[in-house]
């Protein structure tokens, strides 16, 4: 038997150092009828209940969604019609959306805040329920959503040029995104125009601002995405 000085532990082995701090070990003199090996214990795998979580969350909500939408089919007005039960779905997809990008998902910050934003929308158009013209969503939300956006990502893409590399393309995403409200507008699909020129000309300085202060990162990055 043999002993680690620094360990202060007995390795029956015939190795010259220790197997775990890689100390020199001594030989230990002992009566071998006293001599009790321990072995090392054995490595138990964590058990894997990650899919049975997530099998019990998409069980809980489509069946969630399923009875709020037979409730709301029961108890469904003809004269005050109420679609609640959109809500629910709605809300649904935002808390996956939101799950799987701010918890789950090991994406950079640009996606997650993406997924955010996304879900978010997703939730307001649902409440609202209106694709109207008048639409408060589409009018004032979607402009003042990518604007935040982008301001954000620009904010950490100035303070560090290894965050830049990785928010590039959400960077691009949004720029194209920031053109929307205002083709919308024109399209005479909202009536509000001072939100989308805000938020397309927004877009515009953050697309100057990328070519002007990251051109030579950005033309590295746009070789790296399109294998140019």
């Amino acid at each position: 038997m043999k002993y680690c000085p620094s360990c202060h532990i007995d390795v029956n082995t015939d190795r010259i150092t220790c197997p775990l701090c890689r100390t020199n070990l001594e030989t230990k003199v002992e009566n071998s009828n006293n001599v009790i090996y321990q072995p090392y214990p054995k490595f138990k795998e964590r058990e894997k209940r990650r899919h049975l979580f997530f099998k019990i969350l998409i069980f809980l909500s489509i069946f969630a969604s399923i009875v709020a939408a037979a409730i709301n089919y029961i108890t469904f007005d003809v004269n005050e019609p109420s679609y609640w039960s959109l809500i629910v779905f709605g809300s649904i997809i935002v808390a996956w959306f939101f799950g799987r990008g701010m918890f789950v998902s090991k994406g950079n910050f640009g996606r997650r805040l993406t997924l955010l934003n996304f879900s978010c929308f997703i939730l307001l158009m649902v409440i609202e329920f209106d694709f109207s013209k008048q639409s408060w969503v589409l009018n004032y939300i979607l402009p003042f959503l990518t604007i935040g956006e982008l301001m954000c990502l620009s904010l950490m893409s100035l303070i560090s040029s290894k965050q830049y590399r990785h928010l590039m393309a959400y960077l691009f995403l949004l720029v194209v995104i920031s053109i929307i409200p205002s083709i919308l507008y024109e399209w005479n699909l909202i009536i509000v125009n001072w939100p989308a020129v805000t938020c397309c000309l927004t877009g515009l300085a953050v697309f100057l601002g990328m070519i002007i202060f990251g051109f030579r990162i950005t033309i590295d990055q746009m070789k790296k995405y399109f294998h140019i």
